[in-house]
This record gives C-alpha cells, sequence and structure tokens, in this order.
C-alpha cells in the first residue's frame, strides 16, 4: 500500500536517533586508516591525558547537545566521530543536514 500524504501528516513525530550514541564499528569511517595523532601515538592508552580530556568531551555532549545536532562516537576508536547538524527552521538552512566527520 503506497503511502499517502495524509498519512505522513498525522503520524506521530518520534525521534528515532539518539542524540549521542556509541558505536561499535568504525569500519565505515572516511578517515579510519589514519590511527596516529601528529607524534604517532595512538588514542587507546586510557591513562593519558588526551584519553580523560575526550572521555569528559563526551560527557559534555552525551549532557548539553542542542536538539538539532547528532553524535556518533566509537567505541575502540575514541580519536573518531561523526556528527550531523539539521538545519534550524525559519531559516534558509531549513531542514538541511550538515555532516562532520
Amino acid at each position: 500500500m503506497p503511502i499517502s500524504p495524509a498519512m505522513i501528516s498525522t503520524a506521530p513525530q518520534t525521534n528515532v536517533f539518539a542524540q549521542f550514541e556509541f558505536v561499535t564499528d568504525p569500519s565505515d569511517h572516511f578517515y579510519l586508516s589514519r590511527n596516529t595523532n601528529s607524534y604517532g601515538e595512538c588514542f587507546t592508552n586510557a591513562s593519558s591525558r588526551v584519553h580523560k580530556k575526550i572521555m569528559q568531551e563526551w560527557k559534555i555532549l552525551e549532557k548539553h547537545l542542542h536538539h538539532s545536532i547528532y553524535v556518533r562516537v566509537y567505541e575502540n576508536r575514541i580519536d573518531r566521530l561523526r556528527a550531523v547538524i539539521v538545519g534550524a527552521s525559519d531559516t534558509q538552512y531549513h531542514d538541511g543536514l550538515y555532516f562532520l566527520i
């Protein structure tokens, strides 16, 4: 059965995606093959200052994201994240999707 405009307008509005989410498989990330910082270090050392700072930033993002921003972070690659910003209503960017990788 095809979907009619009446069905769409009466459909309940639900937020299908979590605003901040952990994902386990980074294999589709464009920069996956780059696994070190400029000093040749990987971000897997949990006792490093960088690792601790990234964890602090994740906690801030998890609690204080604007309703139009969605972030995905990778459990095993803390140096990678993906975000999308949905353009604000009543602007020329309305419903535009702006991806940050």
